[in-house]
């Protein structure tokens, strides 16, 4: 007989297996590529204010729930690691703090009727109560809490906004380094691959990396959901709460 315990792993893992052929059908039936190529040059095009329609479009994912993570994939190398990660980090912390108080204001009767469906948003606001920093922090670190969603949810729980600020802040500048060093070399990876003359050295060196990068990605965000659960032991990522 299969335990609970069990059951909640396979359909976690049946949810993500799902994202991920999603996201596969996305990219062979729709030009999300092409979209994003368009709107990373015409933000470059821009001159000095492009950082700031990179940030300004960053906020508008963080209000209308679109991932954002394609946006700071798609289009946040075009500034290179370094300064795509600053703009980042700065991006997501503006973009959660409009929305989150968003969901404390204007949102929040709609926003609590959509999180009184979900049956462990109770344990979710018991557990930040007591571990309101720790509990953020470590639910940015996971890529299984969706970045735009987990915003609004914690609007109407009792965390304290400092609280919510500084774990969004900690959680989110790896994970942001993550994604971004990701996306960075596989794009370095495809523009190496289409010259002549490939240095393959190179080129098997930041695959390489890659697979080092997301193989840690991965192992820090078993840690992360270990550590919630050890904390608030009711909380489960999304794909176990509907």
């Amino acid at each position: 007989m299969t335990s609970p315990n069990n059951s909640g792993r396979n359909w976690r893992r049946a949810c993500v297996i799902a994202w991920i052929l999603i996201g596969v059908i996305a990219l062979i039936f729709f030009p999300i590529r092409l979209w994003l190529d368009q709107l990373s040059q015409y933000i470059l095009s821009l001159g000095w204010v492009a950082p700031f329609a990179y940030i300004g479009t960053y906020i508008l994912f963080c209000i209308f729930l679109i991932p954002s993570i394609a946006l700071s994939m798609g289009v946040g190398p075009v500034f290179g690691f370094t300064k795509g990660l600053l703009l980042t980090v700065v991006a997501s912390n503006i973009g959660g703090t409009i929305a989150f108080v968003l969901g404390r204001t204007i949102f929040r009767k709609r926003v609590e009727r959509w999180a009184s469906d979900k049956p462990r948003f109770n344990a979710i606001d018991a557990g930040v109560e007591r571990n309101g920093f720790v509990v953020v922090m470590l639910m940015r670190l996971s890529p299984i809490f969706p970045f735009t969603i987990v915003n609004y949810l914690l609007s109407v729980t009792r965390v304290p906004y400092w609280k919510f600020a500084l774990g969004t802040f900690c959680g989110m500048f790896p994970l942001s380094a993550a994604f971004l060093y990701i996306s960075c070399e596989a794009k370095n990876v495809i523009n190496e691959a289409a010259q002549k003359e490939i240095d393959t050295q190179r080129l098997v060196l930041r695959i390489v990396g890659i697979v080092m990068a997301i193989a840690a990605m991965s192992v820090i965000s078993r840690i992360a959901l270990k550590a919630i659960k050890e904390t608030s032991p009711n909380i489960a990522p999304p794909s176990e709460t509907e």
